[in-house]
């Protein structure tokens, strides 16, 4: 596991570091969700873009709408229905990370459908009539 905190948080947390679970302060995220198999994150657009590219099924923990005006929360949701994310829920985190991961396959389908392959070319060929 690999777990991003930002670096002023590295020394707080680097107690938590044991074989299997690495602290970092920031993480090629591409490069990072590349070689994930899942991703816990909380749901900015830029992030939730970056896993759909990599159809990398995601549990989702949005920021509070008092701080965001609710755009998190309605990129998770609008994850959740496209069926490449599930809204994470503490007192649940064992049970959500195992059932993904059990259906890993119809969430990245779901993350697919996010980020349909080619779009970059469909979006320049648009553009390019407007020129």
């Amino acid at each position: 596991m690999l777990h991003q905190v930002g670096e002023r948080w590295v020394e707080r947390y680097r107690f938590l570091e044991a074989e299997d679970y690495r602290i970092a302060g920031f993480v090629d995220a591409p490069l990072a969700m590349s070689a994930a198999d899942l991703l816990l994150s909380r749901a900015g657009a830029g992030t939730l873009a970056e896993a759909a590219f990599h159809r990398l099924p995601a549990l989702l923990f949005p920021l509070s709408p008092k701080l965001d005006g609710g755009a998190q929360a309605a990129n998770a949701k609008a994850y959740h229905k496209a069926g490449g994310a599930e809204l994470g829920d503490y007192a649940r985190l064992p049970q959500q990370v195992q059932a993904i991961l059990t259906r890993r396959e119809a969430y990245q389908e779901g993350m697919a459908r996010l980020s349909p392959e080619g779009a970059a070319a469909r979006l320049a060929d648009w553009l390019e009539e407007f020129l």
